[in-house]
């Protein structure tokens, strides 16, 4: 009788550890601004992913990047060392057919080089907990519409 008063009391202390860990609003996380170019430019129409790194738990979270700007609205990165993708669009001046409606529409190109575009990105970002400004002035030369 007395060992299974212990089991549970020991039960009931590490299901008490465990809840006090898991919170609502699961891993800390920081907010995010900053302005994204590539060869100087401003990227006028993209998403830029933080992604937490292996060891640091967390979803991605993606921002959308206008006028060459970003911040985060609701929940920022995890806290902790991110990886950084960074896409960006421009209109080619060219439309297609959208199979599905029949409408004319435009045509848009990637701006952003590879290198920094997918989950080989070079990019990352150290996030702490409050403000965190991380601008990202990126090598090549975007691509010109037309």
């Amino acid at each position: 009788m007395n060992t299974r008063v212990e089991m549970w009391s020991v039960f009931g202390l590490v299901a008490a550890v465990v809840m006090a860990g898991c919170g609502a609003d699961g891993p800390p996380r920081g907010d995010v601004r900053g302005r994204v170019t590539v060869g100087g430019e401003p990227v006028e129409n993209g998403a830029i992913v933080f992604v937490p790194v292996a060891g640091i738990q967390g979803a991605p979270v993606q921002f959308q990047i206008v006028n060459g700007e970003y911040a985060s609205d609701v929940k920022g990165p995890v806290v902790g060392k991110n990886s950084v993708q960074i896409s960006g669009a421009r209109a080619t001046g060219k439309q297609t057919m959208n199979m599905v409606t029949g409408e004319q529409v435009d045509v848009f190109e990637e701006i952003v080089p590879a290198k920094y575009n997918n989950d080989r990105s070079e990019l990352s970002a150290d996030i702490q907990a409050g403000e965190n400004t991380f601008d990202f002035e990126l090598d090549g030369k975007p691509r010109k519409a037309g």
